[in-house]
């Protein structure tokens, strides 16, 4: 379907006199929204008019119906953005009959009025640091999180070092006033904070807190699985998802294995009560009473014969402040979890995009959107 459309009045573009002489004219061509499945063409009458007032000389504007230099409608544009929120790129581009790479300019010109400016980055004071894995090959991505506005100030490739420290030194040069920062016991990211920001305060999480201790566990059970005979081995495979489950989540034949489990290993039965004593540390309203208690907990895994929790032991009493911390500010990543959430759902969205950088854009502003299951 097409429609040939024509400005009624001749007016000048720069003074918006009437006063104008037609010096000669061309046809543009705009495609706007489909009708009934059918494509839908705008055929543009555009006179170039000679002004008598201000002597300018130039094309009719039609910035009303389009951008320019853009062969599509501002309509079709705001179409195309509503439909990627439930759509991928590639179905839009074979609904509307347009090329793939059309359809991702419309889409990242949108996104990117979502990336963070200056005057953005000037008010954080609570920020959370973590990491999400991507693709294949143990790729990760960094991701910085405000928790006033649960909003994602920041994305970088990798888990290192460089993946913070450039994005650190424009807080800094902007004077953000960071003051507790948020994140797991990963070396690279403290070192980068201590080196811009060593007066903040860092509240270790307690989801990756206990991930290192039942990976501590974890370790512990392969251990003994590799060093005990084949009859006390068989008691010991296949137990590990048991192991790490809280009590309470456990059937009565789990609980049975466990107990058979215990009764033949010391070292699983005293890891196994380790993991379970440290989640009262959480409990605790008093930064006073967490302290004697963590003090006490470290002591007994430093006094165990179990490697892999005396280790552990020493990494929570070298990052002691900031795991007491949690006390003091009583913030979390549990925001920032729940978005990793979401980044996952998108990456299935987007699965097949060809540029990672896409990814981020949709990244920065996935604290709008809500996904739901569909039926």
């Amino acid at each position: 379907m097409i429609f040939w459309v024509e400005l009624k009045d001749k007016e000048c573009a720069h003074c918006h006199s009437l006063q104008v002489i037609q010096r000669g004219k061309k046809i543009r061509q705009l495609k706007t929204v489909p009708i009934g499945g059918k494509p839908v063409l705008i055929n543009l009458h555009l006179r170039r008019l000679e002004c008598q007032n201000c002597h300018h000389l130039a094309m009719e504007s039609y910035h009303q119906i389009a951008d320019p230099k853009k062969h599509y409608t501002r309509k079709l544009a705001a179409l195309i953005i509503t439909l990627s929120h439930c759509m991928t790129t590639k179905d839009i581009a074979d609904l509307m009959n347009m090329h793939w790479n059309t359809i991702w300019q419309i889409i990242s010109g949108h996104l990117t009025r979502y990336i963070p400016s200056a005057r953005d980055l000037r008010k954080l004071k609570w920020i959370g640091i973590d990491e999400i894995s991507y693709g294949k090959n143990h790729r990760y991505l960094t991701l910085v999180v405000d928790h006033v506005t649960g909003r994602i100030v920041h994305v970088a490739r990798n888990s290192n070092e460089d993946s913070l420290y450039r994005f650190f030194k424009r807080l800094r040069k902007l004077k953000a006033p960071i003051e507790v920062i948020t994140g797991d016991m990963w070396r690279p990211y403290l070192s980068v904070i201590r080196t811009f920001y060593p007066e903040c305060h860092v509240v270790y999480d307690k989801f990756h807190i206990i991930a290192n201790l039942n990976r501590s566990l974890d370790e512990l059970r392969r251990t003994e699985y590799h060093t005990h005979n084949k009859k006390t081995g068989k008691v010991i495979k296949g137990i590990r998802f048991l192991l790490l489950k809280r009590p309470e989540k456990l059937n009565e034949r789990a609980r049975e294995k466990l107990d058979l489990l215990f009764a033949v290993n010391q070292k699983l039965a005293l890891g196994y009560q380790l993991k379970e004593m440290l989640y009262q540390l959480w409990q605790y309203h008093s930064a006073d009473d967490a302290t004697t208690f963590l003090n006490k907990w470290c002591h007994m895994a430093a006094a165990s014969a179990i490697a892999p929790f005396r280790k552990f032991a020493k990494s929570l009493i070298r990052n002691k402040d900031a795991v007491l911390n949690y006390f003091r500010f009583n913030f979390t990543n549990a925001r920032l979890e729940g978005i990793n959430n979401k980044i996952k759902t998108l990456q299935k969205h987007t699965y097949g995009m060809r540029n990672p950088n896409h990814l981020f854009l949709r990244i920065y502003s996935i604290h709008l959107k809500k996904y739901a299951l569909i039926g």
